[in-house]
């Protein structure tokens, strides 16, 4: 049913040590989380591998959907926060 590798850990032992557990994901560990002794969620590190990106990555310009209620003020902001 488990892999032999795969760390089985409670939820409620998930919460009181998340930093610890994410950083062992993280290190590649696969870490299977349980609730009322059930298999519930299973914790990997993020990958990439699977991500395309394109040629225009970033190039892309913000358009407003609703100018005329906002005076596009929340573009200025998103434009601030990505320098």
């Amino acid at each position: 049913m488990y892999p032999l590798l795969m760390k089985i850990v409670p939820l409620k032992e998930l919460k009181a040590n998340l930093a610890m557990y994410a950083e062992e994901a993280a290190a590649g560990e696969t870490i299977e989380i349980t609730r009322y002794n059930r298999p519930y969620v299973r914790l990997i590190t993020a990958s990439s591998d699977g991500l395309r990106r394109g040629s225009r990555l970033g190039m892309a310009e913000l358009k407003s959907a609703g100018k005329a209620a906002s005076q596009g003020a929340y573009l200025e902001v998103l434009l601030k926060d990505r320098e």
